[in-house]
């Protein structure tokens, strides 16, 4: 799962963290400490059961210049506890900006100004069985200006509900500190934000991709999308390797 140290990834990889540790709390103290964070992850299947949650917890940022600072030291604590980092293979997105990259002699970056403005953010991670009546009421009681809220499905599969839910606001104002701060809080709870925008033409592209980034960037619904379904194909991947393996394991029996 090593990931190339002169390739630019979004994603990492957390060894040695206690089951014992819930993912909402690996959230929280990931999401306080660290910027750009919009997705946190425990893989499962053991050895002994392929449904039990194991010592790894996938990480994916929302830059790559984010997750380097992260990977740079290799290791983080968390708590009392000392745990390894290590760079995994970058996202399907990110992928395809590193091959454009080096098409250009690895000169290129693509460049979102951070400041772009924008009245709506996406939440990530946020649970199926929580309805979008309900997390507006909660929200309204803590955040001023939510206008709308509304649930992503699967784009594959249109009647299942994904983990992103959409919030929009009455004004960009009212979408600055969530996410300066890059999280929201609700009930005592931390799910990791991001800044979101339609697509539009931009003019000046060409020109901006000969500029110097990896900053924080804005996401775009495709990008999303297209993050989400490379998640989920990745744990539909995973499932069935463990039951392959469990499968072995019977058979020996």
């Amino acid at each position: 799962m090593a990931n190339n140290q002169n390739e630019p990834t979004d994603r990492a990889l957390l060894l040695d963290v206690l089951t014992t540790i819930s993912e909402n709390e690996l959230r929280k103290q990931l999401l306080t400490t660290y910027k750009g964070i919009i997705h946190v992850h425990r893989r499962i299947g053991t050895k002994e059961d392929p449904n039990a949650p194991n010592q790894l917890v996938q990480i994916h940022f929302q830059s790559t210049k984010q997750a380097e600072e992260f990977i740079e030291n290799g290791w983080i604590s968390i708590g009392n506890l000392r745990c390894r980092v290590k760079a995994l293979p970058p996202s399907i997105p990110v992928q395809k900006e590193n091959k454009r990259n080096k098409g250009f002699g690895n000169q290129s970056k693509i460049l979102i100004e951070e400041d772009q403005v924008t009245h709506k953010i996406l939440v990530h991670d946020f649970p199926t069985d929580i309805t979008e009546n309900d997390l507006k009421k909660k929200m309204t009681q803590v955040y001023q200006g939510v206008k709308n809220v509304k649930r992503w499905y699967s784009r594959n599969e249109p009647s299942i509900p994904t983990e992103n839910v959409q919030i929009d606001f009455e004004s960009p104002k009212d979408t600055k500190v969530i996410l300066q701060k890059g999280f929201i809080n609700i009930d005592q709870l931390y799910w990791p934000v991001t800044a979101l925008r339609s697509r539009k033409p931009q003019p000046s592209q060409v020109e901006s991709e000969s500029q110097q980034l990896y900053q924080s960037r804005i996401f775009f619904e495709e990008d999303l999308l297209e993050i989400f379904e490379d998640q989920k194909r990745q744990l539909n991947d995973l499932f069935f390797r463990y039951n392959a393996q469990l499968n072995g394991a019977i058979q020996h029996l």
